[in-house]
């Protein structure tokens, strides 16, 4: 089944299902299929069910992510997190997974919009205006999938910061102090940045912004660049102790 063609390949959905495998069984079942697939000849299996395992592919738009959870829903619960572009190659994927899937309707969060996830969360600021001075690169929204970062309010402070870095520049003394914090950490630059290809070039992240949790947790890292005509690309997103 191929998606609409007015969805872009990039946009992220996501499928729910009920499985009768427990978590050991379920993974030996995902690798078979991975491992023995013809359509799966080009792709490769990572991960952990902690974090979710990957299926990535030569050939494929994005990962597609497999989780099985355990904490805040039931242990029998799967989703499969995958990009528009890869629909044909889910629908592969569940044909064969076969009886160790039952597909059932998600449980939408009322207070939200969107799933759940920093992935998401980074989707959808691509997609309002923020998104035309803060680009949000498609490396840091695939490694956002990892994040269990979920002060969505405090992340999207940092973001409007950088889309206004211009600005701050001749008035950030006049913000509050957390601005003023969040701003001039964004002006130092890395020893080593790491690098995000960006419309085919190698661009080198030079600077840093956090988005501090407001109750106990890790830290949300989000490493840019300034492009030309004052963009910002965000092309690499991580947790890191405050």
């Amino acid at each position: 089944m191929q998606p609409p063609t007015s969805i872009p390949p990039t946009k992220l959905l996501i499928s729910t299902f009920i499985t009768p495998y427990f978590p050991d069984d379920f993974k030996r079942r995902l690798s078979e299929v991975v491992h023995g697939a013809p359509a799966f000849n080009l792709s490769f299996l990572n991960g952990q069910y902690a974090e979710g395992s990957r299926i990535g592919g030569f050939d494929q738009v994005g990962d597609i992510i497999v989780r099985q959870h355990r904490a805040k829903r039931s242990v029998k619960e799967i989703t499969i997190e995958y990009r528009a572009g890869d629909q044909e190659l889910v629908s592969e994927l569940i044909r064969l997974l076969g009886p160790a899937l039952t597909p059932k309707a998600p449980v939408p969060d009322p207070k939200m919009k969107r799933p759940p996830g920093m992935a998401y969360f980074f989707e959808m600021i691509n997609g309002n205006p923020l998104g035309k001075r803060v680009i949000i690169a498609e490396a840091a929204i695939e490694a956002a999938h990892d994040l269990s970062f979920e002060d969505y309010r405090s992340a999207r402070l940092s973001l409007d910061i950088l889309g206004r870095l211009k600005k701050l520049a001749a008035s950030h003394e006049f913000e509050s102090d957390t601005v003023k914090y969040r701003y001039r950490q964004s002006l130092r630059r890395h020893t080593n940045p790491p690098v995000c290809l960006h419309e085919g070039r190698k661009v080198l992240l030079r600077h840093r912004i956090d988005a501090i949790p407001s109750k106990d947790g890790r830290t949300l890292t989000m490493h840019f660049a300034k492009l030309p005509k004052g963009k910002i690309l965000v092309g690499w997103a991580e947790e890191t102790p405050f």
